[in-house]
Parts: C-alpha cells; structure tokens; sequence
C-alpha cells in the first residue's frame, strides 16, 4: 500500500474537491477515470490512523454528491469493514456535513450487498442498520432503513448486537414490510425478545403504528400478552398511542377476545385502560370495556380509570361515554386513591363543572372526605378567585337529588368550607355559605373563628368584613365580635397586630372590646409579634390608634399605654417572630393545599425511544 503522509493527503483531498464537473462533457468522461480517484483515495489513507478516515470519508461524499456518468461497484475499492465504518460515522454526523441519504443511495446504485467475512455467517454483529435504529427517530431515519435491507439482505442470518437488538427487531420498528416477511419465512421466531427492554416485535411495530406488520406478525403466531421489562403488553402499547388511528379496530379484529390479559398491570399497576382513558382513545376504550376490562382497577397510586378522566379539564363527553357504556353499574364511582379523593374530588379541584355534575347525578357522596378530612366543599372554597358558579352548581343539584350537605364539616385543623373561603377571600361563596346554613362562630382547633380568619388576612381592607357583618345581618344571626382564641386572643388583637385600623374601627363599631386586655384584665405585652413586614409602619400605627376615636377612658388609657411600648416593641420585631399557631396555620395551609390534588409522579412513565 502507498501511505502519503498528512499533508499530501490533505493537498489531493483540497484538489478533488476544487475540481468542477462540467455537466456538457461529463457523460464523456471514462468511467475508469472516476474510479481511479477512488482507488487513489483510498491508497492513500492510512486506514489505521481516524483522522485519515474520517478526511476520506468527507472527499467520498462530495465526490457522490458532485458525481456524473455510471457508477463503480464499490466492493472492488473498499472491503465491507470499511464500508460498515463509512456507514455508521456518516450517521453519527450532527451537523449534515456527511450525508447519509446521499452515500446509501448512491452505494446501492453501485449493486453493493453486504457479504460475511470469509463466507462465514456470525449471528452476533453490530451492523449499520443497529446503529440507523439507534441515531435515527424521523421519517427520514425510516427511509434510511428501509434502504439500508437492501444492502444487508442476508435475512438467513439474524444480525444481533450486544445489547440484543436485532436485524428483525429493526425491521417491525421501522415499518419494512418486505424484510419481516423474510425474516419470517427464514423461519424467525416472531416472539424475539430484545433482552435490553424485554419488548418483541409486536411491541415495536405497534408503538410505531405499522398497521400491515401488526397483521402479519400477529397472523405469525405474535403472542399479545408477552410483557417488557416495564410490565407493558401489546395492548398496553397500542393503547398508549396518542390518536385512534384504527390500530385498535386491527388488533381487536385479529385477536380473539378470550386470548387477550385485558386487566394486565405494568410496574405502575397501569392496566391497558388507564392508558386508554389518559390518551382519551374512544375506540380503544370501548372496545376494552366490551370484551370485559374491570373499570375499577387501581394503579400503585389506587386511581381508577374514573379518577385519570375526571383529571382532564373539560372531557366531559368522555366521563358521559363511560358511563353509558357502563350498563351493568359496575364502576365504584367513589373509589378512593391513596390520599382518600374520589373522582369527584379530582374534578372539583380543576372546576370541572359539567362532570362534577354528572358525577353527582350518577351519585357521588357530595360529603366523603379525603385523608385530611377535606370535602367537596372545602376544595370548591379552595379553588382561586372570586367565582360562585360552581358552588351553585354543587348545591343545585344535590337539592335535586335530595342529597343533604355537610356545610359545617371540619377537616383535620377543624376547619370548615367557611374558614377556607375566607382564607380565600371569596365573599360570594362566603354569602352563599352563609346563606345555606354554615356557622359563622365555630372555632377551629386552635379555637380561632371565622372574625379571627378575615383579621388576620394579609393586606386587607374592611370590605370582607363589612360583608361578613353584612351577610350575617341578613340571616338575622349574632356574631361574637369578641370571641377569644386559645392563646387568649380577640379578633381586635388579631388586627391590631397586623396594623389594620380599619378592622380595628368596624369590630369597635360592632361592640368590639379594644382594651387589649387579656382574661384576667392585665395588659397584654405581646410575645405574639408582629410580622417582620410591619417594622417600618410601627409609627404609622402609633397615629392611626391616636384617630381611634373611644368614649371608653379605660380603652383610652389602655392604647396610651400600648403606644409608650412601641419603642421598646419596634426594636424587639426586629428578632424572630414568635406567632401563635392560630395566626398563620389557615393561610398556610391554603397555600399547601393549592395543589395537592394530583399525585406528582407520573403515573405513565415508560417512554419507548423508537418511533
């Protein structure tokens, strides 16, 4: 062989490069001249050294993309190792200066086919066409397959790289009819396994849609109930497709339904159906829930097919299509998860109104409480903004199906819907609630009332309250403007300590008691500080108690007092806050409760990295 040495072989690389093929004249060129270069080229490379590949490899495809007139036969250049590398590197290009379509296309323009070493067949051997199945996810990458079995068309031999995957397996993932069909009649067993997934050809021809191929392969003895690593069978996979695109009317009609594990689990406890349910597949769906798939089955996180609907936002249709085909009455329309939700609990979170409707017409307990003992009502009153449709709807149609509400019902801190609406700031589902009977005095375990709730809002004015007052005027219903918590606090303390003159003002107007005198009647010098927020307004509240207008000397002399503390006070806010639990625990706990209505694993993790 005639090595050169890097700098010639980059000056004829530079030459050929440079040369222009005139288009008039080309079809005259003898095609021994082309080939010649070829031959060059490769004498010239040491095949050795990678940069001496990699450098051919880039003058052999601008030769092919610039080449005129008939075409050598490539297997008297190259020998078929070094085809294989040309192959795979220009696949691994990421920039399309090497392009793989235009070397394949042009090497079986050339009659090249792929033949043992020596004339010996060895199953194991990573070809090409692994590393095409392994780099390649577009359609683009399906062509290169395809085209690819026309040059490595021994279909007697198997190929099979180290990690299992195959020559067939390749084949049912791309969609190469021709290849399957001989690779099967070369008697291939159509229940191949890839060891790396533990998926078969089934698998790979349905999660990539391959309609003729499912045919074949299932006429071929394609066994549907074999499971991967992850649990999935074939109808796990044909029902994780995204669209009904008439694979399940193919694999339905092709299988006999009493040949079919309709209730299999993966690792998640997902069967077939959830993955129906979730991708909203009507076909797929009825034709499990026909052939006798169990609508109550449960994932590791105990959600039912019922629970995976009712958290999509407005599927409406779908939940109605459900039922109705449910005609038996078998689905438990208030299975429980882990955290204790129904579906209804599910579907109020997202303000799903036309299901939560027809959830409660097919008869959800409108009071079962999940495992912090929330209702449907604590969750509506939970829902942000200022909105009372759903409420209404709630109410409205369990007084038509003469089902009773639990308006008072207490969550494990004893707070009721009321205490969460406030929280909230939602006056219109305050006034409804009010209106429907719930209890504007019942304290919560750290025995705060509703007052206490709206005083202790950050930021607010006194239009809640007036309205609260209002509201409770109304109803003809008292409320104790000085109801003391467990920490010996009034709704006054509470908006003191938040320096809200305003409420401070409209509870007095109420009969409210402003002595800031604790039980026994001694001073209250407050452990319970201010938030950190309030340090720069201590002034400021200082003059709006002088404003505080009171008859009440005793009242008087008591806020003198409070004012010479706080110079002392205002130094001592600057340490870390020593709130009551009372003060913060409702808030918060809103906030914790914002989402927790889903799990946030996914339940459908498995992702296949072939289509």
């Amino acid at each position: 062989m005639v090595v050169m040495d890097g700098g010639d072989l980059d000056d004829l690389c530079e030459k050929i490069i440079n040369t222009k093929v005139n288009p008039a004249t080309s079809s005259m060129l003898p095609p021994r001249e082309s080939l010649s270069e070829l031959e060059c080229l490769r004498k010239t490379a040491d095949w050795e050294f990678e940069n001496d590949r990699h450098r051919l490899l880039n003058i052999l495809c601008t030769l092919i993309r610039d080449w005129e007139g008939p075409v050598p036969k490539f297997k008297d250049v190259f020998q078929t190792e070094e085809i294989d590398w040309f192959f795979i590197e220009s696949m691994k290009s990421e920039n399309n200066v090497i392009e793989a379509d235009s070397l394949f296309e042009f090497v079986m323009k050339t009659g090249y086919k792929d033949k043992p070493l020596g004339g010996k067949l060895s199953k194991l051997r990573t070809t090409p066409v692994h590393q095409a199945a392994r780099r390649y996810f577009s359609d683009r990458s399906k062509k290169i397959r395809s085209e690819l079995f026309e040059i490595y068309d021994n279909f007697e031999v198997n190929y099979t790289d180290d990690s299992g995957l195959s020559h067939f397996h390749v084949a049912c993932m791309s969609g190469c009819h021709k290849a399957v069909e001989k690779f099967l009649e070369f008697g291939q067993d159509p229940n191949l396994i890839w060891e790396e997934t533990g998926d078969t050809p089934l698998h790979m021809a349905l999660a990539n849609g391959h309609k003729n191929l499912i045919r074949l392969l299932l006429s071929s003895g394609a066994d549907p109930n074999v499971a991967n690593k992850e649990g999935l069978t074939a109808l796990h996979v044909l029902c994780k497709r995204e669209n009904d695109d008439g694979l399940s009317e193919i694999f339905f009609e092709t299988i006999p339904a009493e040949g079919l594990k309709v209730d299999a689990q993966d690792v998640y406890g997902n069967a077939p159906l959830h993955f129906a349910v979730d991708n909203k597949l009507r076909v797929a769906t009825g034709s499990l829930l026909r052939i006798g798939a169990n609508p109550n089955l449960t994932n590791e996180d105990r959600w039912t097919p019922l629970h995976i609907i009712c958290s999509k936002y407005d599927e409406f249709e779908f939940v109605q299509m459900l039922f109705q085909m449910d005609a038996d009455r078998k689905m438990i329309i208030d299975a429980r998860d882990k955290e204790g939700r129904t579906p209804l609990h599910v579907a109020l979170a997202l303000d799903n109104e036309e299901t939560v409707e027809l959830l409660l017409r097919a008869g959800a307990d409108p009071n079962l409480a999940n495992e912090d003992r929330w209702t449907p009502l604590h969750i509506i009153c939970n829902i942000e903004g200022n909105n009372d449709d759903l409420l209404k709807t709630f109410f409205d149609v369990n007084d038509r199906w003469r089902q009773m509400v639990d308006v008072n019902a207490r969550d494990m801190k004893n707070r009721t819907p009321l205490d969460v609406a406030l929280a909230r700031g939602n006056s219109k589902l305050i006034k409804l609630l009010l209106s429907r009977g719930a209890d504007s005095g019942l304290a919560d375990r750290y025995g705060s009332t509703p007052l206490h709730h709206i005083c202790n809002i950050e930021g607010n004015d006194d239009g809640l309250l007036k309205a609260f007052f209002e509201f409770n005027d109304e109803l003809l219903r008292t409320v104790d403007v000085n109801a003391r918590d467990m920490e010996g606090w009034t709704p006054a303390d509470v908006a003191f300590a938040r320096g809200n003159s305003k409420l401070i003002k409209l509870l007095m107007a109420r009969g409210a008691n402003v002595s800031f005198a604790n039980g026994d009647g001694t001073v209250q010098i407050r452990e319970a500080r201010a938030p950190p927020r309030l340090i720069r307004e201590i002034e400021k509240t200082s003059l709006r108690l002088r404003e505080i207008d009171t008859k009440d000397k005793k009242a008087a002399l008591q806020i003198r007092n409070i004012q010479k503390e706080l110079i002392y006070l205002k130094k001592e806010f600057m340490k870390a806050p020593k709130w009551s639990p009372s003060q913060n625990f409702l808030y918060e706990g809103a906030k914790e409760k914002k989402n927790d209505n889903f799990p946030q694993k996914k339940i459908f993790p498995y992702q296949y990295i072939f289509y």
